[in-house]
């Protein structure tokens, strides 16, 4: 939603119309100078909205709302752990196979 202050003719967009445009660039599906195109607005506006509401945009389209930083970290760790859980047993699977063959 989008408000016309008629003292200085310039077009006022709410927190919620900002958000909005951060997440629907925050999903990849559309580059910022179309996003910019398809609202009427200046690319450097839509990098100001990027900047200010990012990653509340990101964290809403992603589905992480509510992981702190420290959360983050550790679901990075429990990740980075079980690659090498994984790659512990591709290789021991592909050691086994050489021998067979």
């Amino acid at each position: 939603m989008s408000m016309r202050n008629t003292a200085d003719s310039r077009i006022r967009y709410n927190d919620a119309f900002k958000r909005e445009a951060v997440a629907k660039l925050a999903t990849g599906t559309i580059s910022a100078k179309e996003l910019s195109n398809e609202l009427g607005i200046d690319p450097s506006m839509l990098s100001r909205w990027k900047n200010r509401y990012g990653c509340e945009s990101f964290e809403s389209v992603s589905g992480i709302q509510g992981y702190g930083e420290n959360s983050l970290r550790q679901e990075i760790e429990h990740l980075r752990s079980d690659v090498a859980t994984l790659r512990e047993i591709v290789c021991r699977i592909l050691t086994e196979r050489y021998q067979r063959m």
